[in-house]
């Protein structure tokens, strides 16, 4: 016990905390109502959500959190992209299911947004310093990153998700791929466990948010060139793109094409002599580019600030979900089957 004030102690250890929460909860059977509406987009109160799913028989609780989540995208540009999600991920089973497949679209979504907005940003803001916009950037995508998932370097720069099986969920394996191989599936599993789907939805549109984003702060900056900084961030979309053919992550999409575009803009590249009117020409090219390559509009990608906060608290909400079932000691086979199956659409 620590002394906070006169009169006032608390544990000094935060696990003590959250876990006399959850039991205070618990043992004063508190509005769980009234608790996820207030908290769920806490990451503070994560572990405390946790705790209750493992305490007692979680039904009640997973059902309240997937209907807390609607809530995050009550907008009609945000549902009308949960249209194009379900549209656009493909339902083929394969070494990631479905619903992991809905999470990584909406990730690539939200990395978009989060370019695009620090794009206008930028611009309004006729900001000279590259450090100054990626740290914009940054700022913006890490509030898409949940502690403890998979981090960047494995799941880009070393090409790695790390699964954990977990029987309650499904779960099954993949990779452990070195900084030179690509992702392999195991052959007799067809799905990865829906947390780790998720969490690596996490990694990949914060990948994504800070390659499209340092473009921009190269074109809207100084355009002070640092070393092939552009053509790093066509070869982070390429393998972003081939790594979505490989685990057929989307249907109805000529992706080659959007590689072959891609390999055509490195050609492209302004360097650091041009004008700087060409570097933004470039950038805006290069998110044009993206756009089309999943058919997207401008129009679909320009989210207020909200709304991209909106739709990070969602995929983020999601996760925590999947997690708290994950740690149910008690929970109905058939309620989480259902959960599952309405997970990340629209209902």
């Amino acid at each position: 016990m620590v002394s906070r004030s006169t009169d006032i102690y608390s544990f000094s250890h935060l696990t003590l905390q959250e876990f006399f929460t959850a039991k205070h909860i618990i043992y004063n059977n508190l509005d769980i109502t009234d608790l996820v509406a207030k908290h769920l987009g806490d990451q503070r109160w994560r572990e405390v959500f946790l705790l209750l799913a493992g305490l007692r028989k979680a039904d009640d609780l997973l059902l309240r959190i997937e209907q807390q989540i609607q809530d995050y995208v009550a907008t009609p540009k945000l549902r009308n992209l949960l249209v194009w999600v379900e549209k656009i991920a493909d339902p083929t089973p394969g070494a990631i299911k479905h619903v992991g497949k809905r999470a990584i679209a909406i990730a690539n979504v939200i990395a978009i947004a989060n370019a695009n907005a620090n794009s206008i940003a930028t611009t309004n803001a006729n900001a000279n310093s590259i450090a100054n916009s990626i740290a914009t950037a940054n700022a913006n995508v890490n509030a898409v990153a949940v502690a403890n998932t998979i981090a960047i370097t494995n799941a880009i720069d070393n090409a790695q998700v790390i699964a954990n099986t977990n029987a309650n969920i499904n779960a099954i394996a993949i990779a452990n791929a070195n900084a030179n191989a690509s992702v392999n599936a195991i052959a007799n599993t067809n799905a990865i466990a829906i947390a780790n789907a998720i969490a690596y939805a996490y990694a990949y549109a914060n990948a994504n948010s800070n390659a499209i984003a340092f473009a921009i702060a190269i074109a809207y900056g100084k355009a002070k060139a640092i070393a092939n900084a552009n053509a790093y961030v066509i070869y982070k979309l390429i393998q972003y793109a081939k790594w979505s053919v490989e685990f057929g992550i989307y249907r109805g999409l000529d992706l080659q094409s959007a590689i072959d575009n891609l390999e055509k803009l490195k050609g492209q590249i302004p360097d650091e002599n041009q004008l700087k009117r060409s570097h933004q020409n470039f950038a805006q090219q290069l998110i044009e580019t993206w756009l089309t390559a999943f058919d997207l509009t401008p129009e679909m990608v320009n989210l207020s600030p909200d709304e991209i906060n909106a739709l990070e608290n969602y995929l983020y909400a999601n996760w925590l979900l999947v997690e708290c079932g994950r740690a149910a000691v008690s929970r109905s086979p058939a309620v989480w089957s259902q959960i599952e199956e309405r997970m990340l659409r629209l209902v």
